[in-house]
């Protein structure tokens, strides 16, 4: 169902920045997912996308989601800029909370 939402999202940025390349990684949701193994799998297309700090990341999903991608943002190269866009009303209120991951 967010792989609707993902095409959406890249479609709108790569309209507006012709220039801009991204690069996605599709997560499982879930608490037990919220492990090294999965943020394993982020910083490993993060190297081999060769990302620096001048890129944003984007977390289109729920809590889980939010929660890794901005914890990968904030562990990478210590620190790149984030972008959350929460899928559930939970998502929602915990984005909006902040601050917890920087």
């Amino acid at each position: 169902m967010l792989l609707k939402y993902l095409d959406k999202v890249v479609s709108a940025i790569t309209h507006e920045n012709p220039n801009v390349s991204p690069v996605s990684v599709i997560l499982p949701d879930g608490e037990k997912y919220k492990n090294m193994d999965i943020l394993m799998k982020v910083f490993d297309k993060e190297f081999e996308s060769r990302l620096d700090r001048r890129r944003t990341f984007i977390a289109l999903g729920g809590g889980v989601i939010g929660g890794m991608c901005g914890y990968a943002a904030a562990s990478f190269l210590r620190r790149v800029n984030v972008i959350q866009i929460p899928t559930t009303v939970m998502a929602e209120v915990v984005s909006s909370v902040g601050g917890k991951l920087v």
